[in-house]
């Protein structure tokens, strides 16, 4: 792997101009009120391939629930997933949870302060670890997302981004230099670099007139704003068909957990059956489409009688229906109650 070198430089004033717009223009978000490891932790978990939006109440009701790393290591995977229910990516959680015994019962509850030391921490990669050592420990440790490698190719004129290995390498290695020169927290200056990306350096509608540093931008410099970097092409969702039971009996509607299943592992979800199996016995309600990041789901909903459903699927349980936002479950479950499920039982 050959290491690209990155010559361009930013002066001090320039990052001076970015620090005073940070401070000036940064969103108040929670997350933001504090250095606890642990919180910036979670907040930083739940922010993955998630819009910032979305997590603000989630991180909210998670803080009140579980304030302590050991709070959430002594509690129960069921609990932890129920608070996750409808933020998607659910092997977050299960990692998260797991990582929170982990550093518990081997870091006597404390989190390590280098990257270098957090990347040994399940469910921590590179830059969750520079995140944490940087806002939390003042460790001069750059960090590169989304936002930040938008930025760092409209700034270095790099119509291809910084995809491959040697380019993300030289990147990284310019921002830690970058780093250690900051006159400041170098948490601010990660979070500076991440907002601007967030707010002003946007894939579309770029409002490089707001920019603090738009002088030394060779992309603004050039015209070529809008073309940088080039769109990545994506993988088109995989289809999914599923066929799954509704029975309800005395207010109870009867659910599964998926154990094994690749596909919602840890969570209750209504039956899953096999189409062969299910025309014989039920009736067909309808069928709606639901979208996943990777998946389009084609959900086919068949009505059962509630002396037939356990030998359909013998491992379930039968859960009160206002009870249902205290386990973790998929949010096309609640679609699914929401359409098909009638006042009367099954």
């Amino acid at each position: 792997m050959s290491i690209v070198s990155l010559s361009h430089t930013i002066s001090a004033d320039e990052l001076s101009a970015l620090k005073d717009w940070f401070v000036a223009n940064r969103r108040p978000l929670p997350w933001r009120e504090t250095r606890d490891p642990y919180r910036v932790w979670v907040s930083e978990i739940m922010l993955q391939q998630t819009q910032v939006v979305k997590v603000i109440s989630y991180y909210e009701r998670f803080m009140q629930r579980f304030p302590t790393v050991q709070d959430l290591a002594k509690a129960h995977i069921d609990d932890v997933m129920a608070l996750w229910s409808g933020l998607g990516y659910y092997s977050r959680c299960r990692l998260m949870h797991h990582c929170s015994q982990f550093v518990v019962e081997r870091c006597d509850g404390a989190f390590p302060s280098t990257a270098a030391e957090l990347l040994h921490l399940p469910g921590i990669g590179p830059y969750t670890a520079r995140a944490i050592s940087s806002i939390c420990f003042r460790e001069s440790a750059g960090v590169i997302d989304g936002n930040v490698k938008r930025v760092m190719a409209r700034r270095h004129g790099r119509p291809s981004g910084f995809v491959n290995g040697g380019e993300k390498q030289a990147l990284q290695i310019w921002l830690d230099q970058v780093a250690t020169t900051f006159v400041g927290h170098p948490g601010d200056l990660n979070e500076a670099w991440m907002e601007l990306g967030a707010t002003i350096c946007t894939p579309k509608k770029v409002q490089c007139g707001d920019c603090p540093i738009s002088d030394g931008c060779e992309a603004y410099k050039q015209g070529v704003v809008d073309s940088i970097p080039k769109p990545r092409l994506r993988k088109a969702p995989k289809q999914v068909e599923l066929h799954v039971v509704m029975a309800r009996r005395m207010g109870h509607i009867y659910l599964v957990k998926q154990v094994a299943a690749q596909l919602f592992k840890g969570l209750y979800t209504l039956p899953m059956v096999d189409l062969e199996r299910i025309s014989r016995s039920g009736e067909r309600r309808g069928h709606f489409r639901h979208v996943l990041t990777h998946r389009k789901l084609d959900i086919h909903v068949w009505n059962v009688p509630a002396r037939e459903v356990e030998s359909l699927a013998p491992d379930g349980v039968w859960m009160m229906l206002d009870r249902l936002s205290d386990i973790g479950h998929p949010r096309w479950v609640d679609i699914a109650c929401a359409r098909f499920l009638d006042d009367k039982p099954l």
